[in-house]
């Protein structure tokens, strides 16, 4: 039997790589949190989806790839890129981009709390190249 965390990682992978944020935001518990380093704190899953659906829009043309993850009891880290589909690296050129997202699992595949680190210059220079805000 696959663990339960694992598997709760596994769908929000494949949900944020095929950019189905409304479908992402189904990942959090009705109660969950949310910081983004840009845009702060959501609370609760609609205050999620809200977010997920405006802010991600200006960055419609970018894929969002895990290069590693780790697990340990409730918490989940995820260290991920962001590109241009086909670059090979985020030093490879502009609007690229790397963070961390630390999450706790609550339960029943739910997460109940996500915050995102990224350097927020980057990420604004690669929302600026996109056409996003």
């Amino acid at each position: 039997m696959r663990d339960p965390l694992e598997s709760a990682y596994a769908k929000h992978s494949e949900r944020r790589a095929a950019r189905d944020w409304r479908g992402l935001a189904d990942c959090f518990a009705p109660d969950a949190r949310y910081f983004d380093p840009i845009f702060g704190w959501y609370e609760g899953r609609e205050a999620i989806r809200d977010f997920l659906e405006g802010a991600m829009a200006g960055l419609a043309d970018r894929v969002f790839e895990d290069v590693w993850h780790i697990a340990e009891g409730d918490r989940l880290v995820i260290y991920w890129r962001c590109g241009v589909p086909g670059e090979a690296a985020p030093e490879a050129g502009a609007g690229l981009y790397h963070g961390m997202s630390a999450l706790r699992y609550a339960r029943d595949g739910l997460w109940a709390e996500q915050m995102d680190i990224y350097d927020r210059e980057q990420a604004r220079s690669s929302r600026s190249r996109a056409g996003g805000e």
